[in-house]
């Protein structure tokens, strides 16, 4: 998933656990801030946009269709 929202950014990567908790169901779905996005797409590494730091791992390789 890819918002433009900080907020939203936060709340989705951060909370994903505690939501999947109380669902009972795991997501395990990244979620990408939309300037990492167009990083990506420009060619800057996933550690230049601290992709790294996200709470669901993101791997750029699997978003590559």
């Amino acid at each position: 998933m890819v918002t433009p929202c900080p907020l939203c950014h936060t709340v989705l990567d951060g909370f994903q656990r505690e939501i999947e908790q109380d669902m009972g169901e795991k997501l395990d779905m990244p979620v990408l801030h939309l300037p990492q996005l167009v990083g990506l797409a420009l060619g800057l590494s996933p550690e230049e946009l601290r992709i790294d730091r996200h709470m669901v791992a993101f791997d750029p390789r699997s978003a590559i269709g």
